[in-house]
């Protein structure tokens, strides 16, 4: 903020009040937050968990590159950063396994909406 004041004495009221005012916009704080609809945030927060629980199956062994060959995977995490780590040995999932996770992720699901 730019204030102008005059060192005239007949303008003193009005060097006064303006500093007053430069003094109340200097201490105003302003919070910017983004307008973003409650559906779109909760969109965007199931494919992060999709993005983790799909690198959590390709470290435990299921997914769809379980035919991969190699003793390394890459993957993007969170952050948005590209991850490179050594595979541990596949863990194949029966299919309990694969419905109690499913029934997890509805529960889930449910909750959130």
């Amino acid at each position: 903020m730019l204030a102008n004041i005059s060192p005239a004495s007949y303008n003193a009221d009005e060097t006064h009040a303006t500093l007053r005012y430069a003094n109340r916009a200097k201490n105003i704080k302003n919070k910017a937050h983004i307008n973003e609809d409650p559906k779109d945030a909760m969109l965007r927060e199931f494919q992060k968990e999709i993005e983790a629980l799909k690198a959590q199956l390709a470290m435990e062994g299921g997914g769809p590159d379980n035919m991969m060959s190699g003793s390394e995977e890459e993957y993007v995490d969170e952050t948005g950063k590209t991850v490179r780590r050594k595979r541990k040995k596949r863990k194949s999932f029966d299919d309990e396994e694969i419905e109690e996770l499913k029934k997890q992720l509805d529960k889930r699901k449910e909750k959130n909406f």
